[in-house]
């Protein structure tokens, strides 16, 4: 039987920063335990965070730098312990100043602990969760938070998988070349063998410590919901590769299930 803490969990987080922010949002993502950091040219400065970046000094407008990345954090082996650590995280990262927009996205990626990136076994089990998501419709769980969009059109849409299901159905014997340099939908398998979850969104845009200079317990507390939003998806996981909540038929789910790594 497969528990909780036989997954770990990483992050990708996109966001914004101004330079004299920066810093310290790189100290705490190394605090938690960063992989690596980078820019992202996906990421579109909005006007309102160009604003925010004006300042004056004797009369004259100065515009500080704006910092457009993507920290991608280590693995996490999934605990209530790291649930706290990654709680506390992002509510550190709220209090640097951290800024995100509709152009940002926060990613999850999901995968058994015993399973080697970039291994057969692990994409086998990524597809194997995919389709569980597909034929449970589970995915619609994490579609929206709290009446805000967990997706994206063009990056992190329901169609686009439904599109990779129905490629790995048709070609399970080939399911990592189909799959390869397509669009990627809600949830995915990732090449490196994870499952990856592309909807969530949203968490620091209009950060009130950013804009206002003032902190919000409102603000705080949706952090909270939120970190605990995304951890409702491994006791999901856990039940796919258990075989439970579904009922057994001809479909790839369970074509996945029988031929997984045990």
């Amino acid at each position: 039987m497969i528990l909780s803490s036989d997954f770990d969990i990483g992050f990708e987080i996109e966001g914004i920063a101004l330079e004299s922010d920066y810093k310290k949002i790189k100290e705490i993502a190394n605090g938690y335990g960063m992989s690596f950091l980078t820019g992202d040219t996906s990421i579109q400065i909005t006007p309102e965070i160009e604003e925010l970046a004006e300042f004056y000094y004797e009369d004259r407008v100065f515009k500080e730098n704006i910092i457009p990345f993507e920290i991608n954090t280590k693995p996490h082996d999934m605990s209530p312990l790291t649930i706290l650590k990654t709680m506390k995280l992002f509510l550190n990262l709220y209090r640097a100043r951290i800024i995100t927009n509709e152009t940002c996205a926060l990613h999850a990626h999901v995968k058994l602990k015993k399973d080697r990136l970039n291994s057969h076994s692990a994409y086998h089990h990524s597809a194997m969760c995919v389709a569980y998501l597909v034929e449970t419709k589970q995915y619609q769980n994490f579609q929206s938070f709290e009446g805000e969009r967990m997706e994206h059109i063009f990056w992190s849409s329901v169609d686009n998988m439904m599109e990779e299901y129905k490629r790995t159905k048709e070609n399970v014997e080939n399911m990592i070349s189909v799959n390869q340099d397509r669009r990627r939908g809600l949830f995915h398998s990732h090449p490196m063998g994870t499952l990856e979850w592309r909807g969530p969104r949203k968490m620091f845009d209009f950060n009130p410590l950013a804009f206002c200079n003032n902190s919000l317990k409102s603000f705080e507390e949706r952090i909270v919901r939120y970190t605990k939003f995304l951890f409702s998806l491994i006791p999901i996981l856990r039940n796919a590769h258990n075989g439970k909540g579904i009922d057994k038929n001809d479909s790839l789910y369970w074509t996945l299930y029988s031929t997984r790594v045990a």
